[in-house]
């Protein structure tokens, strides 16, 4: 827009550069008896229209004189031109004229004559001069056909002002009284934004006012779930689909906001195990405002989620010119904006769940010596997983055989005490350290499990935890201790393990 304000000056300067067609004559100006064309202004023909310009020097300057009788003229010509461009709002073509042809002056005098096509000085300068100071006369006249297309080009330009704020304002009323929410809020931001750039003299009130129609109309567009808490297996992608509705009432049975377009983050695990990654896809509500997501192949065990939030960012991008103009109400859009949001959760199970699982871990004193009496962390591991779903062996070996086995010694020894397992779970848990503290007894302990699987025989997860724990005895805490590290250890066991 503001690449055709500069055209519209450029024209205008062209159109009306009296000054480089008059500059050779000027000092060539008769002074004999008044001339009738100076008494009466010829009348406009069908191919031409007459400018008369004065100019009045109280030093009774010539040149001065016929500086003024060429504003004169530029006035009159941009009269013609804009006596109804100026009826706009645009600040270019309002104010008063002086300030308008001061603007189109310093465009004059930096264009070439050669753009002065249609226009003609048609009569030397006339000039009186008494003792009061010099008064000089032009008489130009302009192609009347390219006089008008130049007037018809300009009005069409400045109205592509007006039209630029009007036309997606009336679009987004039209749309929002019949539901279509969203689509609105995109039009009124382009309102909002082309009163900032169209430079209309009333841009803070078209600014504001759309952006509180955006307002108006995100605000009625709400995110409902209708259905969460879905149920997967990693490795697998959900037998079901995340389902959603952008509706403008607050239950699944109200009107649907239709081609709503929504951001929808989910999150998949690098085969190195290291944290989750998002990822983001961008869909849109179908004509009854439903939108579905399929989750892709699940590549982790344990809680998941899938984020959807309604998506504005590339038209609240645009509106950050208007920011500096009305900030506060910017970003209270860009705020609401954000609140359009839903979270769906869903549980991936291991593949493994439904698979027989050995388990064999032994709990270490401070020595690193087996404890016959008590293996707790193998009996925390037991509650945990059972709970979480898997069917458990237990597969008791001699500590000093699997301890330093390889994984395919280790397979072989398990599948001698439980052929039908499928997959094992191996692991030492040590006693770092222990401390009385008045009445209690600080305990530290810390193990490492690894899951094998025992047909290809390599390890499919591995994990590390340490435990502090509190005890009113060194053997009541340590006991305590060791069975809390399996429970959690059974828990990322059951989370994270594919």
């Amino acid at each position: 827009m503001r690449k055709n304000r500069t055209m519209i000056v450029v024209m205008l300067a062209a159109i009306l550069a009296v000054m480089a067609a008059t500059g050779a004559e000027a000092q060539e100006a008769d002074s004999g008896p008044m001339p009738g064309w100076v008494k009466d202004r010829p009348l406009d023909t069908d191919e031409s229209v007459f400018f008369l310009g004065m100019g009045y020097s109280a030093k009774g300057s010539l040149a001065e004189a016929l500086e003024f009788a060429n504003v004169d003229i530029q006035t009159q010509i941009v009269r013609f031109i804009g006596v109804r461009v100026t009826a706009t709002t645009s600040i270019d073509a309002k104010g008063t004229l002086d300030e308008f042809t001061a603007n189109i002056s310093k465009q004059i005098r930096e264009t070439s004559s050669s753009y002065q096509a249609g226009l003609r000085v048609e009569k030397r300068p006339w000039y009186r001069k008494n003792t009061q100071g010099l008064t000089v006369y032009i008489l130009a006249g302009y192609e009347k056909e390219t006089l008008l297309k130049e007037k018809k080009r300009l009005e069409d330009l400045f109205q592509s002002f007006i039209d630029s704020v009007r036309i997606p304002e009336e679009a987004g009323a039209k749309l929002a009284s019949s539901g279509r929410y969203y689509e609105a809020a995109l039009r009124y931001i382009e309102a909002a934004v082309a009163a900032v750039e169209a430079n209309l003299e009333d841009r803070d009130i078209a600014l504001n006012r759309n952006l509180a129609n955006a307002m108006a109309a995100v605000e009625k567009i709400n995110l409902i779930k209708l259905n969460d808490n879905l149920s997967a297996v990693s490795g697998e992608e959900p037998g079901e689909a995340f389902r959603l509705k952008a509706a403008s009432g607050s239950g699944a049975d109200s009107p649907g906001v239709p081609r709503a377009s929504v951001l929808v983050t989910y999150y998949t695990a690098p085969a190195s195990g290291s944290s989750r990654l998002a990822k983001t896809v961008s869909l849109q509500t179908d004509s009854n405002g439903l939108l579905e997501f399929r989750h892709p192949v699940l590549t982790f065990a344990g809680q998941g989620k899938v984020i959807v939030r309604l998506d504005l960012d590339a038209y609240l991008t645009k509106l950050k010119p208007a920011g500096r103009r009305s900030p506060e109400k910017v970003a209270a859009l860009a705020r609401l904006a954000l609140s359009k949001k839903q979270e769906f959760n869903f549980i991936a199970q291991a593949p493994s769940r439904g698979q027989l699982l050995a388990l064999c871990v032994v709990d270490m004193d401070e020595n690193g010596e087996p404890l016959s009496a008590n293996q707790s962390t193998a009996s925390g591991l037991r509650e945990s997983l059972s709970k979480q779903g898997f069917k458990l062996k237990s597969a008791v070996l001699d500590p000093e055989s699997f301890i330093d086995a390889s994984e395919e010694e280790f397979a072989a020894l398990v599948l001698k005490k439980a052929a039908a397992a499928r997959r094992a779970v191996v692991g030492t848990a040590s006693m770092e350290s222990s401390y009385r503290d008045q009445d209690s007894y600080i305990i530290t302990v810390s193990g490492t499990v690894k899951v094998i699987d025992l047909k290809s025989k390599k390890i499919v997860y591995e994990k590390s935890l340490r435990k502090k724990y509190v005890g009113t005895t060194l053997e009541a805490g340590r006991s305590a201790a060791f069975k809390q590290l399996g429970r959690e250890l059974g828990l990322k066991i059951a989370a994270e393990a594919k």
